[in-house]
C-alpha cells in the first residue's frame, strides 16, 4: 500500500511540476498538452508536401514533353503550327503560365501565348555559340509574324 502512495506522490508531483513549468517542459520536448496541435500541424505539412510534389510532377512533365517537342521542330519532325498546337495541349493545365503570359502579352490568345512560349524554349534550347542561332531564330519570328499578322511584334 505504501508503495502505491509512494508512486501516487510521485506522479502528483511531476505533474504538478509540469503543470507549474510548463515552459521548461516545452524547451524539453515534454509538451503533452499541445500534442492534438502538434500532430495537426504536422498533417497539415504533410498534405502541403504531397500537393507540392504533384504540382513538380506535373511541371516536370510538362518541361520533359515542351523539351522534346522542341528537338522535334529543330531536327524538322515538325512544323511550327505542330510545335504550337504541342505547346498549348502542354500549358492547357498550367493556368499560373497562361495567365502570366497573358498579362505580359494581354491581347494574345491561348495558341498566340503557347507560340511565344514555344519561341522562348527554342532560344533556350539552341546554344549560343551555334553558328546558325541566328538563322533559326529568324525562321521561327517570320513563321510567327506569318501565323499572327496582328500580334504584338515585342518578343
Amino acid at each position: 500500500m505504501r508503495r502505491i502512495a509512494k508512486r501516487a506522490a510521485v506522479l502528483v508531483a511531476v505533474l504538478g511540476v509540469g503543470g507549474a513549468s510548463s515552459s521548461w517542459l516545452k524547451s524539453s520536448g515534454y509538451d503533452f498538452w499541445q500534442y492534438s496541435t502538434y500532430r495537426k500541424q504536422l498533417q497539415e505539412g504533410v498534405t502541403a508536401s504531397e500537393t507540392l510534389d504533384l504540382h513538380l510532377e506535373a511541371s516536370e512533365e510538362r518541361l520533359s514533353l515542351k523539351e522534346a517537342a522542341v528537338r522535334d521542330f529543330l531536327d524538322n519532325r515538325t512544323t511550327f503550327a505542330g510545335l504550337i498546337d504541342q505547346f498549348q495541349q502542354a500549358n492547357e493545365n498550367n493556368g499560373h503560365l497562361v495567365r502570366y503570359m497573358h498579362d505580359y502579352y494581354p491581347t494574345a490568345d491561348a495558341r498566340e501565348i503557347a507560340a511565344r512560349n514555344a519561341i522562348l524554349f527554342i532560344s533556350a534550347s539552341l546554344s549560343p555559340d551555334l553558328s546558325h542561332r541566328g538563322a533559326i531564330l529568324n525562321q521561327v519570328r517570320s513563321e510567327f509574324d506569318r501565323q499572327f499578322p496582328h500580334a504584338n511584334p515585342a518578343l
